[in-house]
């Protein structure tokens, strides 16, 4: 009996997160109207933080305090830490806080 050498492939297997796609966003709020009392110069807003799963950074946070205006909130997703080959996405909003300009 004469045996031989046969050929192989090997197996890789990969654990770990998929960078594929673009991060969907759910929650992302709409337009939030507060107003202000005249003996106050700010109030405190909070909304429910938009969520996707993946590495976030934001312009405010939830119940930060905003005077009388409109202000712009912007949460960035990305599903890559080092940015590099990143799809990334947005949510924006605005806070609009109306009341006394002092």
């Amino acid at each position: 009996m004469i045996l031989q050498a046969s050929a192989f492939l090997p197996i890789f297997l990969y654990f770990g997160t998929a960078q594929a796609g673009t991060p969907s966003i759910d929650n992302c709020p709409g337009t939030i109207f507060r107003r202000v009392s005249s003996a106050d110069v700010s109030v405190s807003v909070t909304w429910d933080e938009p969520n996707c799963g993946t590495n976030s950074q934001s312009t405010h946070t939830k119940g930060s305090e905003f005077g009388p205006g409109v202000h712009h909130v912007i949460y960035w997703f990305a599903n890559n830490v080092d940015r590099s080959n990143t799809n990334e996405r947005c949510c924006s909003f605005d806070v609009v806080v109306s009341g006394m300009r002092f």
